[in-house]
């Protein structure tokens, strides 16, 4: 959003006023109820109260700052300028203070300049409807209104000025969301226009659709993909504020190909690097900390280990489930906790954030709106002896952390499954259950990996599940779940399913003339539809027997992985945290084809802990023929049913690896050779 407020403080016509002491204001916290004695006293104009609210925020005093204009608007609740400055105030505060609800009050103030009927008026060169069009829609999307987030940055479009580039950017992004590709880089390709940024020339270059149209569009995109990736590495890129830039980690859809791409990885980090800040201070993009050399030079230095550990989602998401284990290390590390804070969130309060709080022997919030060098000195401060990433990949706060040296030994697990190229992490933690004879060549980091699969907190089932009658009501699909139906789920979120499996679901849907095969449902409306008109020319004939679900609650979630009668695996990257859940709650079968990586062999490694082979497919057709024979035979399906729920609990809290774990962790810190290194 546009954040600048002293701009915003420039005269319309007429004369600047300003009727208090600089040295009042430089006061900064406690000084409000002084300049508030002030202003009873005397006819401040609303510019007075602007330019006096912004030194009081840059004195870091955002309490007096928003008292101050709270007043103003009450005082010129008719005057644009005075809401949008109090609004541009509001997320300033939400941004510093980490304070979210400030961002409900900013909409607020934003929606009603809107209302205000006045002739055009420009701050800045800006019209003001145009700010305040745009700002909402930021806010708006960050609470998940996409909507009207998105009617929004096209009211600002509409109205705004020549050279205001940021609507087209932030409805670039959101249509990019929705899955309108297309559309998205016709307006990057406008912002770019407006204001050149290479930031997002490496996203224009490097983007990628959730849902493809065809199989020849999954190859197409992917060799230009491929053949930008190329052009970049003989480009001269600018990026100085990557954070600020980069609009998202340039490789996170590239790993849904299921192909060895680590070569690109690692080309797109040269990029960055090449691009980003050099030198070797704080803001450099390959930053050192300052106590990393000593600390390398020297032995170990005795006392407890220093491990951190970093990332966006260290709360009740998959990578948080995954990862959350590492919450038991014991009392021989000192262990930090850093949270990385989106712009607009906050600090979450679930079981799992609470379980990873409640190890921390220290608890740090950083905060993405302090800057990428402001995150990084937070880290380093800390003097770790290892930085462990939980996932990288997903978020470009831990992505850009990962390419500075904040700990002698740095390490990333499997979060999301998925190499980085980034020459300063050192290993990436795996498990042998996963893992192929070959793995290492998928992996830029040295490949560790551990005898058994994760210590895996069981996941929390709601103590009430929907009937299967109440829940096809519910779903609104009880008209197309008729006695007789198998109903097939694949459960997993659409950009997995890519087209060259189109083949597979059809060949099931045709052998099955009473199954209906349920997905669900994405972000938007019009990934769904994107879906459907790919699914009508792949599957003619059994399209009708494709259902979309609606969003669904945490109750519905679980019920219908207990009710569903057969679970499609996708493929090549295949299910992780779902079939966890699923297995949690009962003992529905799941067909899994493996893939050679990491991402596509975890179902596969789950049912072989279990001792169960039976729904493991050879190839493409064996997951037809395994799927046609659990709907055809009850009495065999009932069998393994009852198979997975008599041994599922063996996938619960296994213990072999923490052992493992710490004693990885002791070897790196006492600088000894690693002993669970993956043999090349």
């Amino acid at each position: 959003s546009v954040q600048t407020l002293a701009s915003m403080a420039k005269p319309v016509g007429g004369k600047k006023r300003t009727r208090v002491s600089p040295a009042l204001v430089a006061g900064g916290v406690g000084v409000v109820v002084v300049v508030l004695a002030v202003v009873l006293t005397l006819q401040w104009s609303l510019l007075d109260y602007i330019q006096t609210s912004d030194k009081l925020a840059t004195a870091g005093d955002f309490e007096g700052a928003i008292a101050l204009l709270d007043q103003a608007v009450s005082k010129f609740d008719n005057d644009v300028r005075g809401h949008i400055s109090y609004a541009l105030m509001l997320e300033r505060a939400a941004r510093s203070t980490g304070r979210p609800e400030h961002f409900d009050k900013a909409a607020v103030h934003y929606k009603r300049a809107i209302e205000i009927p006045s002739a055009p008026m420009y701050l800045s060169g800006t019209p003001h409807l145009a700010i305040a069009h745009n700002n909402l829609g930021g806010i708006q999307e960050q609470k998940g209104l996409l909507r009207e987030a998105r009617e929004s940055y096209q009211a600002a479009i509409k109205v705004g000025a020549a050279g205001f580039w940021f609507p087209h950017l932030a409805l670039g992004k959101l249509l990019e969301r929705f899955g309108l590709v297309d559309g998205a880089i016709a307006q990057f390709k406008t912002s770019y226009k407006l204001k050149a940024d290479d930031g997002l020339r490496l996203h224009m270059a490097t983007i990628l659709p959730l849902v493809y149209s065809s199989v020849d569009e999954f190859h197409q995109r992917r060799q230009s993909y491929l053949s930008n990736v190329q052009t970049l590495l003989n480009t001269r890129l600018s990026l100085p504020d990557p954070l600020g830039q980069l609009v998202t980690v340039p490789n996170f859809y590239l790993s849904f190909f299921g192909e060895n791409d680590v070569e690109t990885y690692k080309n797109l980090a040269s990029i960055i690097i090449a691009a980003g800040p050099g030198g070797n201070g704080p803001d450099s993009i390959t930053y050192t900390a300052p106590h990393v050399a000593t600390a390398m030079a020297s032995p170990f230095h005795g006392g407890k280990i220093r491990v951190g550990i970093v990332s966006m989602f260290l709360k009740e998401h998959a990578s948080g489930k995954a990862t959350q284990f590492l919450s038991m290390l014991s009392s021989d590390f000192y262990v930090v906790i850093f949270d990385i804070i989106d712009n607009m969130g906050a600090l979450a309060q679930d079981e799992v954030a609470l379980r990873f709080r409640g190890r921390a022997d220290k608890h740090v919030p950083i905060y993405k709106s302090h800057g990428l060098a402001a995150m990084r000195s937070t880290i380093a401060n800390e003097a770790l002896d290892i930085l462990l990433y939980t996932e990288i990949g997903m978020d470009p706060g831990s992505y850009l952390l990962a390419f500075a040296r904040l700990a002698p030994h740095q390490v990333v697990t499997h979060g999301h499954a998925s190499t980085t190229g980034i020459p300063t992490l050192d290993y990436f933690v795996s498990y042998r259950p996963f893992e192929r004879k070959e793995a290492q060549q998928f992996y830029s980091e040295r490949l560790v990996t551990f005898s058994d699969f994760s210590y895996y907190f069981k996941p929390t089932v709601p103590e009430r599940l929907l009937s299967r009658e109440e829940l096809w009501h519910d779903l609104k699909i009880s008209h197309e779940i008729v006695p007789g139906s198998v109903v097939l789920v694949c459960q997993q979120t659409l950009f997995k399913l890519t087209p060259e499996f189109d083949d597979v679901f059809r060949a099931i849907l045709e052998r099955l003339p009473m199954a209906k095969l349920v997905l669900k449902t994405y972000a938007s409306k019009e990934l769904n539809d994107r879906l459907f008109e790919r699914l009508r020319r792949t599957m003619p004939g059994v399209v009708d027997r494709v259902l979309m679900l609606p969003d669904m609650s945490n109750v519905q979630w679980f019920s219908l992985l207990k009710h569903g009668d057969i679970i499609l695996d996708s493929y090549p990257f295949g299910g992780y945290t779902t079939t966890l859940e699923t297995w949690a709650v009962a003992g529905t079968p799941i067909v899994t084809l493996p893939h050679k990586m990491l991402a596509g062999r975890c179902t596969r490694a789950f049912y072989k802990i279990m001792g169960i082979k039976d729904l493991i497919a050879k190839d493409k057709d064996h997951y037809v023929d395994l799927t046609v024979r659990l709907a055809n035979e009850p009495t065999w399906r009932s069998e393994i049913t009852s198979r997975i729920e008599e041994h599922s609990h063996k996938l619960w809290e296994r213990r072999a690896t923490l052992g493992e774990w710490e004693r990885f962790l002791k070897q790196l810190a006492h600088r000894e050779p690693v002993s669970s290194l993956h043999a090349k």
